[in-house]
């Protein structure tokens, strides 16, 4: 799995846009600014994402194509998602109809990067991770 590994945040474009369309208060944006890593793992087809802040940490544990709760960002939001791959990208999509549900989270691999595609509304941002 190309994605397996730990990732360090380096820059991110776009993010406010996605952050109005989703109607994200001040202090989470804030959160959004922290150095964050992730790392990644498979075992057997159980997927893990471990987001890591200065003061929290979020894991997700899933199955391609099985409904599970994911818990946003390190704000603590949480929405009902589905993980599938898409020619390669690991795309997260919720499945309820708040603003947080429409959201895309893509995720590739390109090098020693780690490129992950936010989308809502028409309106995308980048988030870069170098592979640690």
């Amino acid at each position: 799995m190309a994605f397996a590994g730990k990732w360090v945040l380096s820059n991110s474009e776009n993010l406010d846009a996605v952050f109005d369309a989703l109607g994200v208060p001040a202090a989470a944006r804030e959160k959004a600014g922290v150095k964050s890593t992730v790392e990644m793992s498979k075992n057997g087809d159980v997927f893990n994402i471990k987001v890591s802040g200065e003061k929290k940490s979020v894991d997700q544990t899933f199955k391609l194509d099985e409904p599970f709760t994911e818990t946003y960002g390190l704000h603590g939001q949480t929405r009902e998602a589905v993980a599938t791959n898409e020619g390669g990208k690991l795309v997260i999509k919720g499945t309820g109809s708040g603003k947080i549900d429409q959201l895309v989270e893509t995720r590739e691999v390109s090098g020693n990067q780690m490129i992950v595609t936010l989308t809502v509304g028409g309106v995308s941002a980048k988030r870069f991770y170098d592979r640690a």
